[in-house]
């Protein structure tokens, strides 16, 4: 081991095994390993380490660990189970304490994924979707239409007029006018009215 001092108050120091660490006045150490890996510890108790790929994983006082890849992409860890990551393409995906995922495309897009199992998508659009585990899925529409889609194959419309529509597995369809005029169609076809 060989250690210089400098006027200034630096002080590098090398290793038998390659490693190179420069000591600075205000507490800042800078480590240099024989592979080409950094590392920097910070007066204020931040430690950054930059990988031979050029991968930065920095741990805060505050126990966050950021790992900022060459690519781009940016992943906090909060000591709360948090986790936030930014990807280089603009989208964001977040996991909650509680296990609820969401990501946030660069396109618009936004999908959470929540512990009991339902899922919500939303497009830029406005349309929205949440599937249930059961098999069921509510769509609002761009137009605020409200359609829920049930597992055994019927479904049943909410329009924003006020009319209802029901579709049934078994082919029949109820329409419930806004005016309050129903309209009822059999499976072989048969129209009533009332």
């Amino acid at each position: 081991m060989r250690k210089r001092r400098f006027d200034d108050g630096r002080i590098w120091t090398t290793f038998r095994d390659g490693r190179q660490r420069w000591q600075h006045p205000n507490g800042q150490v800078e480590v240099t390993f024989l592979s080409g890996a950094k590392e920097m510890r910070y007066p204020d108790g931040k430690v950054s380490v930059t990988d031979i790929q050029g991968h930065v994983r920095t741990n805060y006082p505050d126990g966050r660990e950021v790992w900022a890849l060459k690519s781009g992409t940016k992943s906090t860890f909060f000591p709360d189970g948090r986790m936030v990551r930014r990807g280089a393409d603009g989208s964001v995906y977040i996991r909650e304490k509680d296990g609820t995922q969401r990501t946030e495309f660069a396109s618009g897009r936004l999908v959470e994924r929540h512990p009991d199992g339902r899922v919500f998508i939303q497009d830029k659009n406005g349309r929205m979707e949440t599937q249930y585990p059961d098999g069921k899925r509510i769509v609002v529409t761009p137009e605020k239409d409200e359609v829920t889609l049930f597992a055994d194959g019927s479904q049943e419309t909410h329009k924003t007029d006020g009319t209802v529509v029901r579709f049934r597995a078994n082919g029949s369809v109820f329409k419930e006018h806004a005016s309050g005029a129903v309209t009822r169609v059999s499976v072989d076809g048969v129209r009533a009215h009332r």
